[in-house]
């Protein structure tokens, strides 16, 4: 079988990171499978920069689309609600007459915002081939949120907007009007990694008749797998008895990802006389690796920064470095940090929310507290830092989940 994935990266953030995963576990079970993406990192053959080359009016229509409307009009006046970003889902590339794609028996979309606009989408759906689209986050069926932050507008119109302050010409709403345009009669079915996200599909106003499926993201099994605690700390600069927190995500700044609810959880912990001792001592370190917090070091206990981590390996030896994964978004899909750490061996700390759940199992392989609830997140903590025997136990339950149910032949 054919198949053309489109993407707007190919392994640059956490959406093509978990389509790359699908690509190279589709060609391992032998499938033909070429990926076309706005910009390319990778050295990775089956992997196409495609940009068409436009005219000059189309790259000034592109610049101000992005100045005017994505910088003055989005930026400028988005609410404390959320700092997700908020894409105009224009201009658009065609990718419709590429012989690639004129030739595929399957088209896959995946996060294709500032790559792909309804009007280039309408022009793949017309090719009469069946469209998968894999939603990463809402984006696919919004006005141009990446995450609601709690609103449901986009089951009704998406208006008005409560992430934009002043909104005078209802840009979400006219958004969503052309995607239901230009989206009528598609051959089109969705795919979410969540439960979460797929009832969110199937509640919207673009998606509610398509059918939905829930095929959860994969990871290397083999390369994120569990190795001693002691060498992976120590792999560090770490000593092997420090227990240790691990918390990290690609921009630490922003709000769904939670940083402030973390500090509030520790800060509940160092309540803790025990927890408290650790700390004075020296005996607990907490782990950070992407972006790191602007105000990182007021965490209230020591902090190890381990940047943005280059390699799958470096990942994974962070992952095993961690006594536990702190988990504290407040919105999500079906991260790939979540599902990384448990292939590692190493249980989760989180919210329940968002596709969470699909994973966690709550005193199995990790532990679930109510959104927002930094003081049972603090508990939840405390609990596993105090028991090394439960920790052992919750990891290899991780890693039986994962090798279960998230290999990336099972997703291909």
């Amino acid at each position: 079988m054919k198949i053309v994935q489109i993407n707007t990266y190919d392994i640059t953030g956490g959406a093509a990171r978990a389509a790359y995963r699908l690509h190279r576990g589709l060609l391992q079970i032998g499938q033909d499978c070429r990926t076309l993406v706005r910009y390319k990192a990778s050295t990775d053959d089956s992997v196409f920069c495609v940009i068409p080359k436009n005219p000059p009016e189309k790259v000034d229509e592109e610049f101000f689309l992005s100045v005017a409307i994505q910088q003055h009009y989005i930026n400028s006046h988005r609410t404390d609600i959320s700092n997700t970003i908020f894409s105009l889902p224009y201009p658009g590339y065609d990718l419709s007459t590429l012989p690639m794609v004129q030739a595929a028996d399957i088209i896959n979309l995946h996060w294709v915002a500032q790559y792909q606009s309804p009007l280039t989408l309408h022009k793949l759906f017309v090719l009469g081939k069946p469209v998968v689209w894999t939603l990463h986050d809402h984006w696919a069926f919004t006005g141009g949120c990446h995450y609601s932050a709690g609103c449901e507008e986009y089951c009704h119109g998406c208006a008005p907007c409560p992430q934009l302050a002043d909104d005078p010409f209802g840009l979400p709403e006219a958004v969503l009007k052309d995607k239901l345009r230009f989206f009528e009669d598609a051959n089109l079915t969705i795919v979410t990694p969540s439960r979460w996200m797929a009832e969110c599909a199937r509640q919207s106003k673009l998606f509610k008749d398509l059918r939905v499926e829930v095929i959860p993201n994969s990871l290397e099994t083999d390369v994120f797998s569990p190795q001693p605690k002691s060498e992976a700390k120590e792999s560090i600069g770490i000593a092997a008895e420090t227990i240790t927190i691990l918390f990290g995500g690609v921009d630490s700044n922003e709000r769904r990802k939670g940083f402030r609810e973390l500090k509030a959880a520790i800060k509940y912990c160092l309540k803790d006389t025990r927890f408290q001792n650790l700390v004075e001592s020296d005996k607990i370190r907490m782990i950070c690796f992407g972006r790191p917090y602007d105000d990182l070091n007021t965490v209230g206990m020591p902090v190890v920064p381990l940047g943005y981590l280059d390699s799958d390996e470096k990942i994974s030896a962070a992952y095993c470095a961690a006594d536990i994964f702190v988990l504290p978004s407040l919105e999500d899909n079906l991260p790939n940090t979540m599902l990384e750490a448990m292939s590692c061996g190493t249980p989760v700390v989180a919210f329940d929310v968002g596709g969470m759940s699909d994973a966690v199992i709550n005193g199995v392989t990790g532990q679930l507290v109510p959104i927002g609830d930094t003081r049972q997140m603090g508990k939840a903590i405390l609990s596993l830092i105090f028991n090394s025997e439960k920790r052992g136990v919750m990891g290899k339950k991780c890693r039986e989940k994962i090798e279960e149910q998230y290999k990336l032949e099972i997703q291909a």
